[in-house]
């Protein structure tokens, strides 16, 4: 592994942990643009820039959330099977149901 991938590893690792300032992320990501650049990762080299733009500029988003609530919401399947309708060609529906 050269030295290039293990400081994109560590700066990523460090980024990751995060309890960090904006200048210290920034300083970080500025770190592994460079590294990825070296070994060709442009199109990641150029995401870590947008993200260095955003957190300089104040134009980044920021998402708080638990684990849970980022998981995609899906019904148990004793639930959907609970509430199934069977609906054949001709069926009138209550529309209110």
């Amino acid at each position: 592994m050269c030295c290039d991938t293990k400081a994109i590893e560590a700066a990523t690792a460090a980024l990751a942990a995060g309890a960090m300032s904006a200048e210290q992320e920034v300083e970080l990501l500025e770190l592994r643009v460079e590294s990825r650049i070296a070994v060709g990762a442009l199109e990641l080299a150029g995401a870590d820039a947008r993200a260095m733009h955003a957190l300089t500029s104040g134009s980044g988003r920021v998402v708080v959330a638990s684990a849970s609530a980022l998981r995609p919401r899906v019904s148990a399947p004793e639930r959907v099977r609970a509430v199934a309708v069977a609906v054949r060609l001709g069926d009138e529906l209550d529309p209110l149901l």
